[in-house]
């Protein structure tokens, strides 16, 4: 055997070397890529049930409220009544129990901006919470926690987007059944 034809043999040999090299690096991609995925999936799973559990629990405690306190809720979604017509104490009342729900929701918000929780989730909420905003009592209660910085400009600018495309009113089936004596 030459030395030329040594080297021919040996550029095959490099050659099916760099051939396996990439298809052993391409399967590696592909590898990587599939784990990415499932990594993802696994993310928007572990997301969206955690927005669904933190509701979840929330309307849990609300189990322990006496009636009057519902009434309140009800009362407070009464297109006839305002801010005005409720006591401080029910005001306060009415602004920590939404301002939980609310910051909830921007977390949640925030969770669908970075791509961990699915339009639909985020959408249904965002939606409920728009009408919550129109009635009456809770324009007021919405105006006063954006003065107060509580929630980021993106999440307030995106809610009241949403407040008015939404045709949804909340606890209407409730407000044409019962009307609260709570004032």
């Amino acid at each position: 055997m030459t030395l030329e034809d040594f080297y021919f043999i040996s550029q095959i040999a490099a050659a099916i070397g760099i051939i396996g090299s990439l298809i052993f690096v391409g399967l590696q991609v592909r590898r990587d890529a599939e784990q990415t995925q499932l990594n993802t999936r696994a993310l928007k799973a572990a997301s969206a049930f955690e927005a669904a559990h933190s509701w979840g629990t929330f309307n849990e405690a609300l189990l322990t409220w006496p009636d009057e306190h519902f009434g309140l809720v009800i009362a407070t979604h009464d297109p006839d009544k305002s801010w005005d017509d409720f006591s401080p104490e029910m005001r306060a009342r009415m602004t920590a129990f939404y301002r939980a729900i609310f910051q909830k929701l921007e977390g949640q918000f925030y969770m669908h901006e970075y791509g961990s929780l699915d339009d639909d989730i985020i959408k249904g909420r965002m939606e409920w919470a728009a009408s919550v905003i129109k009635s009456p009592f809770y324009q007021t209660l919405w105006e006063q926690e954006k003065g107060e910085k509580i929630y980021s400009e993106r999440f307030m600018a995106a809610l009241e987007a949403a407040r008015d495309q939404s045709a949804l009113q909340p606890f209407k089936a409730l407000q044409k059944t019962e009307k609260s004596g709570i004032s």
